[in-house]
């Protein structure tokens, strides 16, 4: 009985251990509005492959939200 409470301690500890250490590597959320690419192409005023050319330099911040990236559009601006 005492063993395998003490199990389930040291295995709940490994676990917490573990969710610490997950958020701690996760970059910090930048604030600001988020666009999509269509909007992002809207917004700079832009043709379709103008935008991947652009997109492609690595100049904007971006952030993955399922399949779309999303672009931070103060990142945008200073990149114009």
């Amino acid at each position: 009985m005492k063993k395998t409470i003490r199990i389930k301690l040291i295995l709940v500890k490994k676990l917490k251990s573990k969710k610490t250490k997950k958020t701690s590597k996760s970059a910090p959320e930048e604030e600001g509005e988020w666009l999509d690419s269509f909007q992002v192409m809207k917004f700079l005023n832009i043709q379709r492959t103008a935008f991947f050319a652009q997109a492609g330099e690595g100049n904007w911040i971006v952030q993955k939200r399922g399949k779309r990236n999303f672009y931070l559009k103060s990142s945008l601006i200073k990149n114009q």
